[in-house]
């Protein structure tokens, strides 16, 4: 079995742990290296694609890959043990032709940075270095070399500090960019003199889906920085110390956050642009200052639950009107819509749960003893896994074949596939709508985790089938081709933290279906179904999402409540007359309340047919329509929807 993990202070590497030598060339190389199978697999395919007669082919076989290769190899997880690792320059992968063969976007797909823990294992930049002295910025881990991309899929960050050191006042800590899921969790970043442009940073266009958690930025003008208007992002669980002009920076860009606590003199929250729309929960401003805790200079923005104890204007808003501190409930920069007027205008507060924590120690895993070759049935491997009695499952490195479904056993509590692919045998074809991993019942929570699945495990089947009411984290998971979860029985939680998936050729399943639930989802991505995401009679709480496709993005029916908070609706509206029907988000006799945005792929195309139906109100037999038309415009002919409130 191939590991995944690199261990970047091992041959042919040998990174100094001691902070001694310079390991910048060495992690520089380790990441190339990473790259390369895939670098050399799409390369071979653009040639192809440029010969006389080639065609492109369907989703099942194409050779090519509108994202990937159809045999682009799964990734590797660079691990840095603890130690101090001392760079002169930006760690990021070198080519530039490491690109997608249709429209050339950078192909960073699958970069995962994995230390020892924040303060275990720290990446120190020199103090006073040339290269970080450019007031544009010049970041010391960089996920993205191009300055754009679609394909930048599941790449992480966790478990390490990086310290810009003194006297580079353009450094920025990690320049982070994905597509549709990736993550940066468990880090610190820090500056030895409190410079530098920011710490955490999403500043190329195009970025989407990044969920960023339980980090620590001291230092720097902006603790965290978001730019562009495309997409989105979420942070939960931040604290910013010392920042000089802003806690949290956005100008422009689709933003949530959820307990965030800022230190400092400086506002805890900046709002600017005409396209930027930002959710703010349980945001904190511990210390006075001479500005607001929050400032919107332009845009939407809603606050919730915001505490500034020092603070003699909590919110500072464009058209006047300030909110007086110490506290603000509930604040929106437009007015709450309702399309029945003795509704509430207010979001729903459903209660909020964290996932429950799922600690292994070493000896409970097992190791799944499959080639992993996409050829070989890895079943029986699975299952003499699972026989062991082990609490935890791990799979090396490799593309993995299922030609049955699998049944998570009870005493199972983690199955993690280390970012592992998988491959669909020819009866999972037969299992419309069924699911391949199959959760019952268990005494204690079940986590599923680090999965990327590609081409190979392209049907209309759907990842997870839950039929039991055993809790259930889900937690990195991404299926570019199918439905990802189901359940049959009411009653368990279920909590799910940056997981997407695709129903392309398959739109007539919902990407995520829940009955009778209560759901917590940070960071959610599905596409292309028709109704991707359908709350049956449960509760259904979002913190951050991208949708796509001009279809219903959530339905809430049964008397559910789902509260929507903070993302955006990627190509909504349709493009010839007659257009769909589908609302993009319809309450039947249920209670939901959304602030989000909207934004489109296919900018220069013309409108036609009538108005979109955003919101689908259907209240006692009574149909309401929010449209397009009526709302606040983000940008050219796009739209916010700053707040609809409606209850069952």
């Amino acid at each position: 079995m191939t590991s995944v993990l690199v261990d970047v202070t091992a041959a042919p590497y040998h990174c100094d742990p001691t902070g001694a030598r310079d390991c910048t060339a060495a992690l520089r190389q380790a990441l190339d290296d990473a790259l390369a199978d895939d670098r050399a697999l799409q390369l071979a395919a653009i040639a192809r694609m440029a010969a006389p007669g080639a065609q492109a082919e369907g989703p099942e076989t194409r050779p090519q890959g509108v994202h990937f290769h159809r045999d682009a190899p799964p990734a590797r997880i660079l691990y840095l043990p603890a130690g101090v690792y001392r760079v002169s320059g930006t760690i990021g992968y070198g080519w530039g032709d490491h690109v997608n063969s249709r429209n050339g976007d950078h192909l960073a797909r699958g970069i995962h940075w994995q230390g020892a823990g924040p303060g275990r294992t720290v990446i120190r930049l020199d103090d006073r270095c040339p290269a970080f002295a450019t007031p544009d910025g010049r970041a010391v881990i960089e996920v993205l070399r191009g300055l754009k991309s679609a394909v930048c899929m599941q790449n992480t960050i966790e478990g390490l500090t990086v310290d810009t050191g003194c006297g580079n006042p353009g450094a920025v800590g990690i320049d982070f960019y994905c597509n549709n899921t990736g993550a940066v969790r468990e880090v610190e970043v820090r500056s030895g003199d409190g410079a530098g442009l920011a710490g955490i940073a999403i500043r190329k266009w195009n970025s989407s889906c990044a969920l960023i958690q339980r980090v620590r930025v001291s230092g720097f003008r902006h603790g965290l920085q978001f730019l562009h208007h495309r997409l989105y992002s979420v942070v939960e669980d931040a604290e910013l110390t010392g920042q000089a002009e802003a806690g949290v920076f956005c100008r422009d860009h689709n933003l949530a956050l959820h307990r965030i606590v800022v230190s400092g003199a400086a506002p805890a929250l900046v709002v600017a642009g005409t396209a930027a729309h930002v959710v703010a929960l349980g945001l904190t401003a511990r210390d006075p200052g001479p500005r607001p805790a929050v400032e919107v200079r332009d845009g939407a923005c809603l606050v919730r639950d915001l505490s500034c104890p020092q603070r003699a204007v909590a919110i500072a808003h464009r058209e006047g009107g300030d909110e007086p501190g110490p506290a603000v409930a509930e604040w929106s920069s437009h007015a709450p819509i309702r399309l029945f007027p003795d509704q509430p205008a207010a979001t729903l507060r459903l209660p909020v749960e964290d996932p429950p924590a799922v600690p292994l120690a070493d000896a409970d895993w097992v190791e799944v003893a499959a080639p992993g070759d996409g050829l070989t049935d890895a079943g029986p491997a699975i299952a003499a896994a699972c026989a062991s009695g082990a609490r935890g499952l791990r799979f090396g490195r490799g593309r993995f074949r299922l030609d049955a479904p699998i049944r998570i056993p009870a005493q199972v509590e983690r199955l993690d596939f280390a970012f592992a692919d998988l491959e669909a045998g020819p009866a999972l074809h037969q299992r419309r709508d069924r699911g391949v991993l199959l959760v019952g019942d268990g005494p204690r929570p079940l986590l599923i985790e680090r999965l990327f699945t590609m081409t190979g495990f392209h049907g209309p089947f759907r990842l997870i089938e839950h039929d039991g009411v055993r809790d259930l984290v889900l937690r990195d998971l991404h299926t570019q081709y199918c439905a990802l979860y189901a359940n049959t029985i009411p009653g368990s939680r279920v909590f799910i933290d940056n997981c997407a998936c695709t129903c392309e050729g398959h739109e007539d399943l919902p990407g995520f279906r829940f009955r009778g639930q209560r759901v917590w989802a940070r960071q959610l991505n599905p596409e292309r179904a028709h109704e991707q995401v359908v709350n049956d009679g449960g509760d259904l709480w979002v913190l951050g999402f991208k949708t796509e496709n001009p279809s219903t993005a959530f339905l809430t029916r049964g008397g559910g409540r789902s509260e929507i908070l903070g993302g955006i609706f990627n190509q909504v509206r349709q493009y010839h007359a007659g257009g769909a029907t589908r609302p993009t988000v319809l309450n039947e006799d249920s209670s939901v309340s959304v602030s989000a945005s909207t934004t489109d792929w296919k900018a220069n195309r013309s409108f036609e047919g009538p108005a979109h139906v955003l919101v689908r109100e259907i209240c006692g037999g009574q149909r309401r329509d929010l449209v397009w038309e009526v709302l606040p415009l983000r940008q050219q002919h796009l739209v916010t929807l700053p707040l609809y409130a409606g209850r069952s």
